[in-house]
């Protein structure tokens, strides 16, 4: 026989080589992983793994340019990881929930969403989380004209990039194979 996972075991499991294939450019096939693993996490009714794979649908959305379809997924994960207390991927969301607010030039939303994902992310230790939050806040400051509060974010994204991401984007990585 084979192996039983339960739905959120199953759902980080396919969704797992989902992402890995669309950070390797594989967008087609990752969707099909996704909308796979959105299928097993709706019929099992668990909520963290509906609102895990609605997140990872709507960076896959965003990365091919849908973003009607990223907006909607990233609103409906929202509440979902809030609830069951997922911090990390709720940073995420939330700072894709950030760049819809910037898109519809809704800059309080914008701000809100940014600044919580910093929260948590400083929180969790996620220095991709606190970048990404950094530059989502530093275009709303401007956008606003807070050119100080603008120039804060930057010296923080400096700082973090400088002591903290740099070192671990220069470690040796594994290059990722084409698939066949």
């Amino acid at each position: 026989g084979g192996v039983d996972l339960d739905p959120p075991a199953l759902v980080r499991a396919i969704d797992f080589l989902g992402f890995t294939l669309r950070d390797q450019g594989h967008y087609a096939r990752a969707e099909e992983l996704f909308d796979e693993g959105l299928v097993v996490a709706r019929a099992s009714g668990d909520r963290w793994a509906i609102g895990f794979s609605t997140y990872l649908q709507s960076t896959l959305a965003q990365d091919v340019g849908d973003l009607e379809r990223q907006a909607r997924l990233a609103e409906e994960s929202l509440p979902l990881l809030r609830e069951q207390g997922e911090r990390l991927g709720l940073a995420y969301v939330l700072n894709a929930t950030g760049d819809v607010g910037l898109r519809e030039h809704d800059h309080a939303r914008a701000a809100a969403a940014f600044g919580e994902s910093l929260a948590l992310s400083r929180d969790l230790g996620n220095l991709r989380g606190i970048g990404f939050a950094l530059v989502g806040l530093g275009v709303v400051a401007r956008r606003r004209g807070d050119n100080t509060a603008a120039a804060r974010y930057d010296a923080d994204l400096q700082r973090v990039w400088e002591l903290e991401l740099r070192p671990v984007l220069a470690a040796p990585a594994i290059a990722p194979r084409p698939l066949e």
